[in-house]
């Protein structure tokens, strides 16, 4: 079955990009385009048709004559590299599974997002889709694409608070897992801020179906004999909970969310709701519900 990999995606393809391509001259063209994000200038990031079509327009053949595809997927980014070291097949160009790359809702993020799917479509524009995640919604985009870029709504270095962002995330999990295959959540790189929250949800995702989905690292100060290949990235540990045990989270979240005055059960009390008044869902319980899904009914007041 196809497999889904939902991979954060940070801003170190940017670093010291114009060193990395092997373009000569043109890679400072590239390097200029992609700059704080100088392609988006005057176009909204939701605006996703205008978005695809400015990379096409202003970067893409930049990208190819600077060589980007060519770079070794190690030297690239920690996403390349991770994904590199768990299917060789998979770089460049994507043959298998589908890529979810999660992008900050920022136009630096977004420019490190469309390098990385370039790269890893090798630069196919009709395999490369560009979508946004909320927390209310999540439309996978374009299904025959092999690279989603999903730009994660409220996912800004500025922001105190990331429960939309969080919510988000969960969705994107959530549609992966809900599309009948393996799934890997690759940790190497993205925004760290939260990186936790996004390993307690797959650890929730995991307990819905043990064996399907799977976390992975690569340690990128790593070298063997051949210092350009990518390492083995080492799977991380996943918690697996009882079935009854994400039920009653999914109850509990959900009488929080509701705003119930029983909420019957105080068990994931600090851990995905904190006390008010009234009770309010963290950032991990709204994670969580969104990968776990509301339940069917809903409850009244009294909890019934």
């Amino acid at each position: 079955m196809t497999t889904s990999y939902v991979v954060p995606c940070g801003i170190s393809v940017l670093d010291r990009l114009g060193r990395k391509l092997p373009g000569g001259s043109a890679a400072g063209a590239l390097v200029r385009t992609v700059e704080k994000g100088a392609w988006l200038n005057g176009i909204s990031l939701d605006q996703h048709q205008h978005v695809l079509s400015a990379w096409q327009d202003k970067a893409a053949a930049r990208a190819d004559a600077a060589g980007l595809t060519a770079v070794i997927p190690r030297r690239l980014s920690a996403e390349t590299h991770c994904l590199a070291g768990r299917q060789a097949a998979v770089i460049p160009p994507v043959t298998e599974g589908r890529v979810f790359l999660l992008a900050s809702d920022t136009r630096m993020g977004l420019s490190a997002a469309f390098c990385v799917g370039h790269y890893l479509t090798s630069g196919t524009l009709a395999d490369l889709s560009y979508t946004s995640a909320d927390d209310t919604s999540f439309t996978p985009g374009t299904a025959a694409a092999s690279v989603t870029i999903v730009r994660v709504n409220g996912l800004q270095p500025d922001v105190t608070q990331f429960s939309q962002a969080v919510t988000a995330i969960g969705t994107v999990l959530r549609a992966a897992w809900e599309a009948g295959g393996p799934v890997e959540v690759h940790l190497s790189g993205g925004f760290k801020a939260t990186l936790l929250q996004t390993l307690a949800m797959t650890e929730v995702l995991h307990s819905l179906a043990p064996g399907r989905v799977s976390a992975w690292y690569a340690f990128e100060d790593i070298v063997g004999e051949d210092p350009d290949q990518p390492v083995r990235p080492m799977r991380i540990g996943l918690r697996t909970f009882p079935g009854e045990y994400l039920e009653d989270m999914r109850q509990e979240l959900s009488h929080v969310e509701k705003g119930a005055r029983n909420l019957g059960s105080t068990t994931f009390k600090g851990m995905g709701w904190d006390d008010g008044p009234p009770p309010r869902l963290n950032t991990f319980g709204r994670g969580y519900l969104a990968v776990l899904g509301r339940p069917s009914s809903s409850p009244s007041d009294d909890n019934s």
